[in-house]
């Protein structure tokens, strides 16, 4: 419903409820008014879902933009044996760590231009110091043959626990094995091709990890290819847009397999010598759902291959990932979701370096409204047994996520975290 006309509709039923103040009749059209916001009012809470939400500010019929977003507040709590700087005096001497933090706020403009087929979106992420940065930010046409191109920054097709959206997850984040081995956004082009039952992807791109940069940077690769096929049964590609799986749901599953391959270190860059590296990346996963329960695998692999011009370094890494969650709606509004993720790296790290990273998860889902994740109470208890510090790639990103895994050397750390979630 366009803005105008809801202000006719207001009108309109002001107008009626005067006329009933002053009569025992009703006009035909103030019924006929009143229809229309109630089914208009029914289409909205319908939409509460997470992705549908939020403010038409323009709706032409061929032009339309919307504007949305969400927030993630949460509270969290850390417990390890001995953070850096544990001594008694002006250093903090203890292993526990809490406090809340703004992890998302995300504000979002969609909408399509001149057609149906002709869509965009950009969106801009407010960290947890308050800065904005670009997140996606490209346009998308769809052929008539089923074809969809698109441009600009977005989700490599990749991941699948990264292409389903923040707001979308089982679990309170994303695994360790996601922010390791995730490839993020890039800025390239991308062609899809979908039918009923199955859906291919391919993308052509700068390469992991290249958010927000410019050509020249050394941080892009010279060429990457991504590509992505799924398939699909028992109902329609929206329902795997979430890992959950709603009471009264029938049966469904998803089998998806993944690669990338990216080549760096030819092409010229400003002020610095990148090396040249080929990284090749893949993944295969599976999801099953069915009624009021979800079932999700992946495993990932990836070699990279560096090579130093002076001839001081040929080895090259192995590393492997693998996921495991599951959930349960024990109401209509409560659901119980249990997680493991495992971090399997080469030996070529060195001794002391290489060793397995697990975790353990579980907590609590509280749908404020039932079967929509507008807004969602979330709470879950992750368990990290292993040592950080003896991992290469875990030690790396600890402390700079949204895991809520810190840097320690004895392991058998854990943590607590609360989320307040509304999409808008």
């Amino acid at each position: 419903m366009t803005t105008a006309k809801t202000l006719v509709v207001v009108a309109g039923l002001t107008i009626g409820g005067v006329a009933v103040a002053g009569g025992p009749e009703t006009t035909d059209s103030n019924r006929a008014y009143a229809a229309e916001m109630k089914a208009d009012a029914a289409l909205r809470t319908s939409n509460l879902n997470g992705s549908n939400s939020g403010l038409i500010l323009a709706d032409g019929g061929d032009t339309s933009v919307k504007l949305g977003g969400f927030a993630q507040f949460r509270y969290i709590n850390n417990f390890r044996d001995n953070p850096p700087n544990a001594t008694t005096g002006s250093f903090h001497d203890s292993g526990y760590t809490n406090g809340f933090e703004a992890t998302r706020t995300r504000l979002e403009v969609t909408g399509n231009i001149m057609s149906k087929a002709l869509t965009f979106k950009v969106d801009s992420d407010f960290n947890k110091s308050g800065g904005a940065s670009l997140k996606d930010a490209w346009g998308q046409y769809a052929l008539d043959n089923g074809v969809k191109i698109k441009w600009g920054q977005f989700k490599l097709p990749v991941l699948r626990e990264e292409l389903v959206s923040d707001v979308n997850q089982l679990a309170i984040d994303r695994s360790i094995v996601n922010t390791l081995f995730t490839q993020d956004r890039s800025q390239g082009i991308q062609a899809a091709y979908e039918q009923d039952q199955w859906r291919i992807m391919g993308a052509f791109s700068d390469g992991a990890g290249t958010l927000n940069t410019p050509y020249t940077s050394s941080a892009e690769s010279d060429y990457a290819f991504s590509a992505r096929g799924e398939f699909k049964w028992g109902d329609d590609w929206k329902r795997f847009a979430d890992f959950t799986s709603w009471r009264g749901q029938s049966n469904a599953g998803l089998v998806g397999v993944a690669a990338h391959y990216q080549h760096s270190g030819n092409t010229a860059s400003v002020g610095t010598n990148a090396p040249k590296a080929d990284l090749i990346e893949y993944t295969a996963d599976f999801s099953f759902e069915g009624n009021g329960w979800n079932a999700f695998a992946a495993f990932v692999g990836r070699h990279l291959d560096p090579s130093n011009d002076t001839g001081s370094s040929d080895q090259s890494f192995d590393d492997f990932g693998l996921v495991l969650q599951g959930g349960v709606f024990v109401n209509d509004q409560v659901e119980l979701f249990a997680r493991y993720d495992g971090v399997f790296i080469d030996s070529d790290y060195g001794s002391g370096n290489d060793d397995t990273f697990n975790t353990v998860a579980a907590g609590v889902n509280y749908y404020v409204f039932a079967q929509s994740n507008a807004f969602k109470i979330s709470a879950d208890l992750q368990y990290f047994p292993d040592k950080v510090s003896k991992n290469a790639l875990v030690s790396g990103a600890s402390g700079s996520n949204n895991n809520a895994l810190q840097f320690d050397s004895k392991g058998d750390q854990f943590a607590i975290r609360l989320q307040v979630q509304l999409v808008f």
